[in-house]
């Protein structure tokens, strides 16, 4: 017997970032983005004063609100789906 609900099923991946730990990411304007201003996410050019979001590690660079509402459902970059691991968001850890 064919169930349309198992054969769409994903297996359920990691959450998405929470408010708190977007805001503890790199807040830029598109002038300050390091590896081009095409956001990745809408395939605008992100204004050089537009606000932007920057993913540690990677430093791939984003429009603000797209880069919040990605990240808010996935907890990887959207261009190279570099893991935004915990650490980036207490660095008390890293650097005693």
């Amino acid at each position: 017997m064919n169930n349309p609900g198992t054969l769409a099923t994903k297996q359920v991946g990691e959450k998405g970032l929470s408010v708190s730990e977007l805001e503890k990411l790199p807040k830029v304007t598109g002038k300050e983005l390091l590896l081009g201003t095409d956001c990745a996410v809408c395939l605008e050019e992100v204004g050089a004063e537009q606000p932007a979001r920057m993913v540690p590690g990677c430093n791939h660079g984003f429009h603000l609100e797209c880069a919040d509402t990605w990240l808010s459902e996935h907890p990887i970059c959207p261009v190279c789906r570099a893991k935004l691991e915990p650490m980036l968001f207490d660095p008390s850890d890293v650097n005693p």
